[in-house]
């Protein structure tokens, strides 16, 4: 085991050097990452600090509203209330119909100029095929399709049948009609 004699070591004359710039650098760093000099130019008052930022862009009043206008459709608070509305109007027996054109994307119910879809089922057996509840906007009378790829109804074509959902298109309208809502 080797001992180390301290007091012998502190009279050398290196290593109190050594000792005494490592002293001098750590107080240096420190004051650089901890002390705040004063003749920084730091912002005295807070219109002093907003001056000297950017520009920040603003919108005019119409963009706003077209935003809104945009983004209304995702509104939770408008949709309730139309929630609400279309159970009052299927309890009093009337079908609302949305505008057919603006209907797009992955829906459970699907309008027609005529009928209101629904999907029941997508069997495979042998050839695949769907079962698509329709009940008439006018009389609710209700009658069973059975569609496949290809088949043509209302102007809309039958793109691709999969497990739960059937895709239908008319032009540039893209309809993923849903067995069910999934759950976000």
């Amino acid at each position: 085991m080797m001992v180390v004699n301290w007091s012998r070591l502190l009279n050398l004359k290196y290593v109190l050097a050594a000792i005494l710039v490592t002293l001098l650098f750590s107080v240096v760093d420190f004051s650089q990452r901890v002390w705040i000099d004063s003749t920084d130019s730091v912002p005295t008052s807070t219109k002093q600090a907003l001056d000297e930022l950017q520009e920040i862009p603003s919108i005019s009043q119409q963009q706003i509203e077209s935003l809104i206008t945009l983004y209304s459709k995702y509104d939770v608070e408008v949709q309730k209330l139309a929630a609400e509305q279309a159970t009052k109007l299927a309890d009093s027996g009337s079908i609302i119909r949305p505008d057919i054109g603006a209907q797009h994307g992955g829906l459970v119910d699907f309008y027609t100029e005529t009928s209101q879809l629904r999907l029941k089922a997508v069997i495979n057996q042998g050839h695949r095929f769907a079962l698509v509840q329709q009940s008439a906007l006018e009389g609710g009378e209700i009658t069973w399709l059975k569609l496949k790829k290809g088949d043509t109804f209302d102007g809309f074509t039958v793109q691709e049948l999969r497990h739960l959902s059937v895709v239908l298109v008319r032009g540039e309208q893209v309809v993923d009609l849903l067995m069910y809502k999934k759950k976000s």
